[in-house]
C-alpha cells in the first residue's frame, strides 16, 4: 500500500505523533503551496518512505487552530513530528523557488 496524504484537522489532530509524520501547512491561494504539492505527493509515494512516515496536509484557512499550534510564520511550512517533538523543516534561503524535493529529503 502506498503512502497518501491525509488531511489534518482540528478533529483528528493527535495528542502525540506516534509514527514519524511530515506535516505541510498550506492554503489554496498560495502559489508556492501549489508548486510544492506535486513534490510533496511524489515524496509521499516514494517506496523509501512507505510505512516509515505519515504525510499530512493542513489547509490553514479551514483550520487556523493548527496553524497557531505549529507557530508557523507563513505558508508553505513543513514540519517533521514524532511523539511530542515537532521540528520545522527550514525554508530554503532562495525564497523564490521555495522548498524543493532535495531540500525536503536532505532534512
Amino acid at each position: 500500500m502506498k503512502n497518501k496524504i491525509h488531511e489534518l484537522t482540528f478533529e483528528n489532530f493527535p495528542k502525540q505523533f506516534e509514527v514519524p509524520s511530515v506535516v505541510l501547512l498550506s492554503k489554496k491561494t498560495c502559489y508556492l503551496c501549489k508548486n510544492l504539492k506535486p513534490i510533496y505527493r511524489e515524496i509521499s509515494l516514494d517506496e523509501k518512505y512507505k510505512g516509515a512516515y505519515v504525510f499530512y496536509n493542513v489547509d490553514i484557512e479551514k483550520d487556523p487552530f493548527i496553524y497557531k499550534a505549529f507557530s508557523a510564520d507563513g505558508v508553505p511550512s513543513l514540519y517533521v513530528a514524532v511523539d511530542d517533538d515537532i521540528i520545522e523543516v527550514p525554508y530554503p534561503s532562495d525564497e523564490k523557488s521555495g522548498y524543493t524535493k532535495e531540500s525536503i529529503i536532505s532534512f
